[in-house]
């Protein structure tokens, strides 16, 4: 089963509209476009790494705004499969999709998509708990200028500090955050 209602807002696929399996709960638009403004000089010409997937909605916005390429995690067979055809539909040639349950198989995902990425997303369950165990693996592939954006719970506490990356700042939107890490120099 699925719904409607994700829809790209800017670049090349603005308008596209994304199902969304019944699976998935999507990133909203108004947090998808701040990130994404966030990063504006950053998205164009990067190699962005989209995990917990869902719709793919943020990377494809990424790719939408000129990302190089775009790596897209998520455990779920049926969100996969549908990332898979409009990846296909939409850029064969600078998406990949993994099925991988994080953060027990990003190594994997990680060793497979070879080299290391500049911009980094992720929108774990609400239910997920390994935040440091997933920001250390992610310190490993994030480039040197590169970042890390983890969407949560305002009621969850991440690390200051992990695996060389630091929070450098974090954003509230209602009752979601997005807390920024990148390299500790």
């Amino acid at each position: 089963m699925t719904r409607s209602g994700v829809r790209i807002s800017s670049g090349r696929f603005r308008g596209r509209n994304l199902a969304v399996p019944a699976s998935a709960r999507p990133t909203s638009a108004r947090l998808r476009e701040a990130l994404l403004d966030i990063w504006q000089h950053r998205v164009a010409g990067a190699r962005f790494l989209d995990l917990f997937a869902g719709t793919g909605a943020v990377g494809l916005e990424a790719l939408s705004r000129g990302a190089d390429f775009v790596v897209f995690v998520e455990a779920d067979r049926e969100a996969c499969n549908r990332l898979q055809k409009i990846c296909a539909e939409l850029a064969p040639d600078t998406t990949a999709v993994y099925q991988a349950h994080l953060p027990d198989q990003i190594g994997r995902v990680l060793l497979a998509m070879g080299g290391q990425v500049d911009l980094i997303f992720a929108d774990p369950p609400y239910a997920f708990t390994e935040y440091g165990e997933l920001l250390a693996t992610l310190g490993e592939v994030l480039r040197e200028g590169g970042e890390v954006a983890i969407e949560h719970s305002i009621r969850s506490q991440l690390p200051e500090t992990v695996g060389g990356l630091g929070r450098q700042a974090s954003r509230d939107y209602g009752d979601n955050r997005i807390s920024f890490f990148s390299a500790k120099r």
